[in-house]
């Protein structure tokens, strides 16, 4: 079905905006053909039926300022090239079953305001760089199995 519904609107080259969250959508990430969107600042896929990992193509949507994956059936780990995407202010992978360990590339999202990677099975330390990243105000990463300390600068 998903496939269907992107097959559709994949001559609409100036879209802005696709919210479809929370409309039972099934399938990969993979048959999104995310250079069909240049003009994109807004995919929310929140809550649907999406499995599989998340392709590296998403590096595409340069213009992405809000990404939202959550509550999906996302395995796999997160593409180091999530670091391309420097307009996001938004990202939210949340309530999903992605593993490995958070790419030292996030920390190139200097843009971010939010990031959400709880409710995952994420291992490994928390990347130095994300609390770098002098935009970023919310973080959520309960939940997964991440080690290392929070600084005490953060927050301040």
């Amino acid at each position: 079905m998903f496939k269907l519904v992107v097959t559709r609107m994949a001559h609409l080259r100036s879209v802005v905006n696709i919210s479809l969250s929370r409309i039972g959508l099934r399938g990969t990430l993979h048959a999104f053909g995310f250079s069909s969107f240049p003009s994109l600042l807004s995919l929310d896929l929140y809550h649907n039926s999406f499995y599989g990992n998340i392709p590296s193509s998403l590096a595409n949507l340069s213009k992405l300022i809000y990404f939202d994956l959550s509550a999906n059936q996302l395995f796999g780990r997160i593409p180091s090239e999530i670091g391309l995407m420097t307009s996001l202010h938004i990202l939210r992978l949340d309530d999903n079953a992605i593993n490995g360990s958070i790419p030292e590339e996030i920390g190139s999202l200097s843009s971010l305001k939010e990031l959400g990677l709880s409710k995952n099975s994420l291992t490994g330390p928390i990347p130095a760089s994300i609390w770098n990243m002098a935009n970023l105000s919310l973080v959520y990463l309960f939940k997964n199995e991440l080690t290392g300390t929070i600084p005490q600068e953060v927050g301040k």
